[in-house]
């Protein structure tokens, strides 16, 4: 069909099996008579109906889709160039049905795939292209953390690639906000749980915005390292490492599980060195230590500095990812 914003949906996109999030909207592809092209999210609202009382759930998704257009415009008018922009939305009206009639929907730039899929599809990719993707993704994190945003959802499903731009980051629907209201603020963990930090399985959340927010976002970024090495996240090592009767199922509190999840950390650090290059492994180490620590209150501090000075930063990790990935892309240069 033709939307009222001069676009033209050419196709549905089929969920990958095993897909996470997007439980209430769907994909498509989009065009535009000028040769642009475009990735349209449609909300979803006929799955709310399957819940014994949808009203709530209606005003749920609608609340969730008016600050993911926000956050997204916000983001585009403070020229944040590492998020996936937002370059059109509006309704679609498709039948005369009173609230699933007209689907609501936000228009994206098309990316060529996600990071994810780039591994499974290519095989192993150069250590070049690895941290200059890392690079991008705390640029894109920095950049929000500075307008008071973090994301809380980075994994690699959520990382997409273009081809002059690099990677960007999308997704904002789990992000949360200093100072303002969003509709995951309630949640300990708002992400996908498969990504989530270990505070998070746990259901602590620490008063202070920054160790509770951008803590979680320093862990994803982690987490994404480790991805991109291993194939494994760090959530799923740190995880089995856990002795059962201290895993979060059973109820057990943060504070207690703590030891437990150092012990575990220590040993997940060390499964996932023998996967980093020889060139950087004691770099790689050294950050997925600190961006991974169990402890958000103690994340981003280092050995050599034992007292953090300020906040928790990203600043510090897009500077370290782009020296890593300038020696890596040096060396491809010479080969």
């Amino acid at each position: 069909m033709d939307l009222d914003t001069g676009w033209h949906v050419d196709g549905m996109v089929a969920r990958p099996a095993g897909a996470t999030g997007g439980c209430f909207s769907d994909a498509y592809r989009v065009s535009r008579a000028d040769g642009a092209q475009g990735f349209l999210k449609a909300l979803d609202f006929s799955r709310a109906l399957d819940v014994p009382d949808p009203v709530p759930w209606f005003q749920a998704f609608t609340t969730a889709y008016l600050f993911e257009r926000d956050i997204l415009a916000a983001c585009d008018a403070r020229r944040l160039d590492r998020i996936v922009r937002s370059i059109a939305h509006g309704y679609a009206d498709v039948d005369q049905t009173p609230l699933l009639g007209r689907v609501p929907y936000i228009i994206f730039e098309r990316a060529e795939q996600d990071v994810g899929s780039a591994l499974i599809l290519v095989g192993t990719v150069d250590l070049a292209w690895r941290l200059r993707s890392l690079h991008h993704v705390a640029t894109a994190l920095f950049q929000l953390h500075q307008n008071g945003i973090a994301h809380q959802d980075v994994k690699a499903s959520n990382v997409l690639l273009f081809k002059s731009a690099g990677s960007k980051v999308a997704d904002l629907g789990c992000a949360s906000v200093r100072g303002g209201s969003a509709p995951r603020d309630g949640l300990a963990f708002a992400g996908d749980p498969a990504h989530a930090a270990p505070e998070g399985l746990y259901g602590y959340v620490d008063p202070e915005w920054n160790v509770r927010r951008i803590g979680c976002d320093a862990y994803h970024l982690g987490s994404l390292l480790v991805f991109l090495f291993s194939q494994a996240s760090m959530t799923a090592l740190l995880y089995a490492g856990i002795p059962e009767p201290m895993r979060p199922e059973h109820g057990v509190k943060f504070e207690e599980a703590l030891p437990h999840l150092q012990t575990a950390f220590s040993s997940a650090v060390a499964t996932v060195e023998t996967a980093f290059p020889t060139e950087v492994k004691s770099d790689l180490s050294a950050i997925v230590r600190e961006l991974c620590y169990p402890d958000p209150r103690e994340r981003g501090r280092t050995r050599k500095h034992l007292e953090r000075i300020g906040p928790l930063t990203m600043q510090r990790y897009v500077t370290r990812f782009d020296f890593l990935a300038r020696r890596a892309e040096a060396l491809v240069r010479r080969a």
